[in-house]
């Protein structure tokens, strides 16, 4: 079996991904998570979209999947991605940094970036279907809207100040082009979050780091990279500018999987592989009611 493992970003998570956090999680992260998480007995769809609450949480749940799942494997994975907020798993995956230090990064993240939009007012992306129309860059100037993350087949997540979308949003409309807002209010993959690239890595360089035991796609440059240093840049980079993601699905391609698997939350990952090549087998753990399920899929692959 050619596998590819891949890491969600944040937008899909749901309340019985916080109730499978509660039932899963190891006892000694939850003095490294965000506190609300465990001070309730569920939290509204609202509370899941809050950063502060997100990013900790879709990593959390990412490091108790990869953790049950790994070990049963039968081969090992011939390359790993994060998508976005994914990343800070998908290294640990790679044996880049420690699910500890995962957790401390997760955080931190969330933090730089929430003090990073604490000034410029509410922010909101949205994902929109054509953005490679010519109209549609020159309105996402005008408007000063930014292509967070370039997906296949022209798409694009969007984002900017919640004023800026809905002006934005308007001529849009008038040309009848698709544009969904999506649950998360951080601008991440623009430049309304340049103060958190450098704050970032002087972070990450008072941590512990290992070149990766198994090949990384670094979202940042789209590429395969080992050296600590290279993927710490390029961790960092990819927070303030354009996630070309794109790109990344053609270096997965190149990797020939006949096997997908998304960590999840969510399935969109899955959903475009499987859109870009019918013949890749690509599924996401959340497709599946059990761990046996999934387990039982990957073995009929070899």
């Amino acid at each position: 079996m050619r596998l590819v493992v891949m890491f969600s970003g944040q937008g899909a998570q749901q309340s019985t991904h916080y109730e499978e956090l509660q039932l899963t999680v190891h006892e000694e992260y939850k003095a490294l998570l965000y506190e609300p998480l465990f001070s309730h007995s569920s939290l509204s769809e609202k509370e899941l979209s809050v950063n502060s609450i997100a990013q900790p949480l879709i990593t959390a749940i990412q490091l108790s999947r990869w953790q049950r799942f790994s070990r049963q494997l039968t081969h090992a994975p011939l390359l790993i991605a994060g998508y976005s907020a994914g990343e800070t798993a998908s290294y640990y995956a790679a044996g880049v940094w420690s699910d500890i230090a995962a957790l401390q990064i997760a955080r931190t993240r969330a933090h730089l970036m929430d003090s990073a939009v604490g000034s410029i007012g509410t922010c909101a992306m949205a994902y929109l279907e054509h953005s490679d129309d010519q109209w549609i860059q020159k309105a996402m100037i005008q408007h000063h809207v930014y292509e967070a993350i370039r997906l296949p087949h022209g798409g694009a997540v969007i984002a900017g100040l919640h004023k800026h979308l809905l002006a934005f949003e308007q001529q849009v409309l008038t040309k009848s082009d698709v544009m969904r807002w999506l649950p998360i209010s951080i601008p991440s993959h623009t430049p309304l979050l340049h103060t958190v690239e450098q704050s970032l890595f002087e972070y990450l360089s008072t941590l512990p780091w290992s070149i990766p035991t198994i090949p990384l796609l670094a979202g940042g440059s789209a590429s395969v990279m080992s050296s600590p240093e290279e993927l710490a840049r390029a961790f960092c980079y990819q927070t303030c500018h354009t996630l070309n993601w794109q790109h990344c699905l053609s270096v997965i391609s190149e990797y020939r999987p006949d096997v997908v698997l998304e960590i999840g939350p969510g399935n969109a990952l899955a959903k475009m592989i499987r859109e870009l090549d019918s013949s890749i087998m690509a599924r996401s753990i959340d497709e599946f009611s059990h761990d046996e399920a999934v387990l039982d899929w990957l073995q009929r692959w070899g």
